[in-house]
């Protein structure tokens, strides 16, 4: 309910800023574009989403319960206002090999894998337990939530080439003057990474609520260094201190269709902040996260090849980390997250798991191998000083 609430929040946030009249965007200026062709008079489907959207309000005071759902008609009728916004707003159509590469890298999708033109991206499409609670808000509507604009999904458009969120087309349609409204977060989105345009990477990095739920919510590794790390510390901010290790929920995960997400390029910045900072609650909690997989928290979600793999990946963070930086501090454990998995399974166990981390070329992380033997040595030498405490005691 907390993500869910948040959502709404961001989103009203959204629709609050496209009333401001100021549309300066870094060295652009947004632009209103007349439409001929989709005047109230041509075409009635506006004038009748307009009308339907009276109904709807996205906030606490959010009732649903009478409202008439949003259908893909909406969307279309949506969408194609949002394309002519984009056009006229500087955006330039892309290759369908950068269109693809583009989405590949931010979201982890290979469009081709895809038969329909418009891919879904769900908010919050993770795995779930069969014992968990769900929202009555998603029991109650189902898939009629598919085009919702107050808890929107995302939108890829192979065809156009575009991705969005559904908006409420009142905020980017202005009826009086039958002309788009642009919305400067969905401009500067796609013209950051279809474009490559650097004013737009600088414009988003300062948008932090709304580069934020597009990682939380749909697993967007952005390649704003900046970006990132404002949505790593928004986390932080935005959970409890015992809930922090919940971080490795969104960097490892799988959706409901078994796809297992690692995000990578989220583990590299929180290495960096760490690194910035020289604190250890920037990476701890990657450490908890690990005991838990370890004590089979995740046991019905991961695999034990996941399970193996997501350590792997936890360890060529933390583990160099800690052993370059760490000082005796109290708060925190005395050892590595793979030598905590050593002594948890035991050296037959352990053996194996070494022995598939090498048949799988070390899944090509730098520091895997060194942390293994380091986890070897530190082993040994736990196991010596134990001996060596037996032998004055007798």
């Amino acid at each position: 309910m907390k993500e869910f609430l948040s959502i709404l929040f961001i989103l009203l946030l959204i629709s609050c800023k496209q009333g401001n009249k100021e549309t300066i965007l870094i060295k652009g200026t947004f632009k209103e574009e007349k439409l001929d062709s989709l005047t109230r008079i041509n075409n009635p489907e506006i004038e009748n989403l307009l009308k339907l959207e009276e109904n709807f309000f996205c906030g606490e005071g959010y009732r649903f319960e009478n409202m008439e759902m949003l259908t893909k008609k909406d969307f279309d009728v949506t969408f194609s206002v949002i394309e002519k916004m984009l056009y006229a707003n500087q955006y330039k159509e892309p290759t369908y090999k950068v269109f693809k590469e583009k989405i590949l890298t931010c979201f982890g999708i290979d469009i081709d894998n895809y038969s329909e033109d418009m891919i879904i991206i769900y908010r919050n499409d993770n795995f779930e337990e069969p014992s968990e609670i769900q929202d009555p808000y998603f029991e109650m509507r189902g898939d009629h939530c598919v085009y919702d604009f107050c808890c929107s999904n995302l939108f890829i458009s192979k065809k156009k080439k575009i991705i969005t969120l559904m908006l409420p087309l009142r905020d980017i349609y202005d009826n009086r003057n039958q002309s788009i409204k642009p919305h400067k977060e969905i401009i500067a989105l796609n013209r950051y990474l279809f474009n490559d345009d650097k004013e737009q990477m600088n414009y988003l990095a300062n948008e932090k609520h709304f580069m934020y739920h597009l990682w939380s919510f749909f697993r967007f590794e952005s390649t704003i260094e900046e970006a990132n790390k404002n949505s790593i510390e928004f986390f932080y901010t935005d959970y409890p201190e015992d809930n922090e290790y919940k971080i490795g929920e969104k960097f490892f995960s799988k959706n409901k269709k078994g796809k297992l997400f690692i995000e990578s390029r989220m583990l590299n910045t929180i290495v960096k902040l760490f690194e910035e900072k020289k604190h250890f609650k920037y990476i701890y909690p990657l450490k908890t996260y690990a005991s838990y997989l370890i004590n089979d928290k995740y046991k019905r979600q991961f695999t034990r090849n996941e399970k193996n793999k997501i350590i792997a990946y936890l360890a060529n963070t933390y583990d160099p980390l800690f052993e370059q930086y760490y000082n005796g501090e109290e708060e925190y454990d005395e050892t590595t997250i793979l030598y905590d998995y050593k002594a948890h399974i035991g050296e037959g166990e352990w053996e194996k798991i070494k022995e598939e981390y090498k048949k799988n070329n070390y899944y090509n992380l730098p520091y895997l191998l060194p942390m293994i033997e380091n986890a070897d040595e530190y082993g040994t030498f736990l196991n010596n000083y134990k001996d060596y405490i037996r032998g004055e005691a007798e």
